[in-house]
Formats: C-alpha cells, sequence, structure tokens
C-alpha cells in the first residue's frame, strides 16, 4: 500500500526533508456500540498507516539507515 508511494517519492526526488505523517479517524457514539469492523477501521487508519508510512518515510529522509 505504501511502497508504491515510496518508490515514486524516491524516483522523483531522492529523498524527503520533512514528512508529515498525520492521519486519524474515529466514529463517534457510545463505545458500547463499536463493532470490531469499525474498531479496525480506526485502527488501521489511525495507527496502522502512521507505522507504515513512518517506516517507509524513514528510507528516504535517512537514507544511511
Amino acid at each position: 500500500m505504501i511502497a508504491p508511494l515510496i518508490s515514486s517519492l524516491r524516483r522523483r526526488y531522492g529523498r524527503i526533508d520533512i514528512l508529515v505523517n498525520n492521519s486519524g479517524v474515529y466514529e463517534f457514539g457510545p463505545r458500547e456500540t463499536v463493532t470490531e469492523a469499525q474498531f479496525h477501521k480506526m485502527f488501521d487508519i489511525s495507527v496502522l498507516c502512521l507505522l507504515l508510512g513512518h517506516a517507509g518515510g524513514c528510507g528516504l529522509a535517512f537514507p544511511w539507515q
């Protein structure tokens, strides 16, 4: 998911100087009504995307790593 974006950035710019990795969602309502699917959607966007974007972007910001 993030790999094609990182590859495209690497080809076009060679590196990045600043990475703003900002994403998050929340489905408002009583917490006891949150379904497993809703939870996974919120987690995947709010946490997993942050981790994947950070991991992929660090290779461009710090190419020696």
